[in-house]
């Protein structure tokens, strides 16, 4: 059992064969519906410990079940998409993989992070920390840093912020999304939109230049501030775009 914003809830049982059978149908009855990308949420309730139906399958190797099914039923050519799951377990078996908490329409969530020791709430700065620093898994599958958010209506977040969420996109690649509602975007927010979801092409792959953990984190195709004070000439939240090396 884990727990969510509504309580509780309860996970399926994936060393069960009837679970794994149902799992595949439901994947492959989306399929029939006609849906190729399929977003896959709270995948980790099949990690969680309980008591299942084999008691000599180990947590990881439940969850691995469980997704094989999903990926079974949806078949080879379906785009899934991990969230809220186990990340090296799942390597293989999802396209692509959300790398980092949700990004909300504020900067920082300090009583949660500060006092709570915990840096997973749905924030700007969360988001961004935490997807920059797993953009070396690539190779494993697509990251996905969450969505870009371009409005001023209805949003916390500076100029700068919605900049460096947007750089953030462009550095770490991958998918790319928006959750905007269209009306709310006034020109220079449908312009930052446009400009997040448009795919460059750099002219060198990008690498990370300065470990993680100064005052500025630097990639090839630019640096992030993250802190609330100006440093290496950036204020504070921003990103500057620029090669580095």
């Amino acid at each position: 059992m884990g727990h969510n914003w509504g309580g509780p809830y309860f996970a399926l049982d994936t060393t069960h064969p009837e679970v794994l059978a149902w799992l595949r149908e439901l994947a492959a009855t989306a399929r029939g519906w006609g849906y190729t990308y399929l977003k896959l949420d709270f995948l980790y309730g099949a990690a969680l410990p309980g008591v299942r139906h084999d008691p000599e399958v180990g947590r990881a190797q439940a969850y691995r079940m469980g997704l094989q099914a999903l990926r079974d039923g949806a078949g080879p050519d379906a785009f899934l998409l991990g969230c809220g799951a186990p990340l090296a377990q799942s390597i293989g078996l999802v396209d692509a993989m959300r790398t980092g908490p949700d990004v909300a329409p504020f900067w920082d969530e300090e009583s949660r992070r500060v006092w709570l020791g915990d840096a997973t709430g749905p924030s700007a700065r969360n988001a961004l920390h935490t997807a920059l620093s797993r953009w070396y898994q690539h190779p494993w599958y697509q990251p996905d840093p969450d969505v870009a958010i371009c409005r001023r209506e209805l949003s916390l977040l500076g100029h700068d912020e919605r900049e460096a969420v947007a750089g953030m996109l462009d550095v770490i690649g991958g998918l790319r999304a928006s959750s905007d509602p269209i009306e709310l975007l006034d020109d220079a927010g449908l312009a930052l939109l446009r400009r997040c979801l448009t795919v460059s092409t750099p002219d060198r792959p990008i690498t990370l230049s300065q470990s993680f953990g100064g005052a500025t984190t630097h990639f090839s195709r630019g640096t992030f501030n993250l802190t609330d004070t100006t440093a290496a000439g950036l204020r504070p939240h921003s990103y500057r775009e620029g090669s580095h090396g």
